[in-house]
């Protein structure tokens, strides 16, 4: 079977070419993923320097595979999948003039999906103002790929759609809710005995119950400046008192 798929392979560079092509070429012609599932031959083919590897070209390939596998997957309605079609042409362009790499396109184009999806089980063909806001509330990450998508819908009169900032009070409650969340994975890996979790506790402390920031309180947790009591740490922050409590295995016992 091996054999014969590598004969196929053959048989299509000698009917196209009659001749070894260059990695342009064949990337062109059969795909990265393609002339993956032949890789033994491939890889005969660059022992012999018959053929060598373009990056870049490899790269690319393998992004416009991504953009098109999302596309598949996409459950959408067919009015919204010509609309995603047509917002891919114009990256595109913009991908031939030099203003756009494949990458963001790709970026730009999952969330596009993402969206369509998104409105496809609330059963609208179009996305509404309010599938904005809810699916933003669900994936506050997309943001600023959706600005891009959306900004297309409302230039092209398709929808007219508007992407608010987001909530302050909103952001917060997600954000403590994500540190909280933290936390308590702390008192799980301390029940299993993990080495780390009492110095994962200090850092995300520090920041759930006073709001320190990332990078101050990974430098409070590593230094030594740290005033151990019976019951927490005391640190000294830009003149504050830091408080925090140990972590005990009694809580999760």
């Amino acid at each position: 079977m091996a054999v014969n798929k590598y004969a196929s392979f053959l048989q299509t560079i000698e009917s196209e070419w009659r001749q070894i092509p260059s990695y342009e070429q064949l990337v062109k012609h059969f795909s990265v993923a393609k002339i993956r599932r032949h890789k033994r031959l491939f890889d005969w083919l660059l022992d012999t320097k018959l053929v060598a590897v373009d990056s870049e070209l490899k790269k690319e390939n393998a992004e416009q595979n991504q953009i098109l596998q999302i596309l598949r997957n996409a459950k959408v309605s067919p009015q919204m999948g010509l609309v995603i079609g047509s917002f891919l042409e114009k990256l595109m362009l913009q991908n031939q003039n030099g203003q756009l790499s494949l990458r963001t396109i790709r970026l730009y184009i999952r969330t596009a999906t993402s969206l369509a999806n998104h409105c496809a089980i609330k059963k609208h063909t179009l996305p509404t103002q309010s599938d904005i806001d809810s699916f933003l509330e669900a994936f506050p990450g997309h943001r600023a790929s959706a600005y891009r998508f959306v900004t297309y819908l409302r230039a092209k009169a398709i929808c007219c759609l508007w992407i608010g900032k987001p909530s302050r009070a909103v952001a917060k409650s997600k954000h403590e809710a994500k540190l909280k969340k933290r936390l308590f994975m702390c008192l799980s890996k301390l029940k299993r005995g993990v080495s780390h979790a009492k110095i994962d506790w200090k850092y995300w402390a520090l920041q759930y119950f006073h709001g320190i920031d990332p990078k101050s309180s990974r430098k409070l947790v590593q230094s030594i400046t740290g005033i151990v009591d019976g019951e927490g740490v005391l640190y000294i922050h830009m003149g504050k008192k830091l408080w925090i409590p140990n972590v005990d295995i009694s809580i999760v016992a």
